[in-house]
């Protein structure tokens, strides 16, 4: 199941959705203020627990999009340099 992970894909992905970023962006918005009002209530020492992984994912998951379209930003800057 794991054997096949493609880098590639991964990154070509990462990059469609932060390109597309008013979709990707209002997403990220929606769901980051869902998250920030639920950790604000009353939660089982569990619950904030899991709703902070839950943060965190989707924090990481906007780095690594932005990330990856820095770089391919990057990548055309030097291919037109040349």
């Amino acid at each position: 199941m794991y054997d096949d992970i493609d880098e590639e894909r991964m990154s070509e992905w990462l990059k469609s959705i932060a390109s597309e970023s008013s979709g990707f962006r209002h997403y990220f918005k929606v769901r980051d203020l869902t998250l920030l009002k639920s950790l604000g209530n009353g939660l089982t020492q569990k619950q904030y627990w899991i709703m902070v992984g839950r943060r965190i994912e989707l924090l990481f998951l906007l780095s690594k999009a932005s990330e990856e379209l820095k770089k391919a930003d990057k990548e055309k800057r030097t291919k037109k340099e040349k």
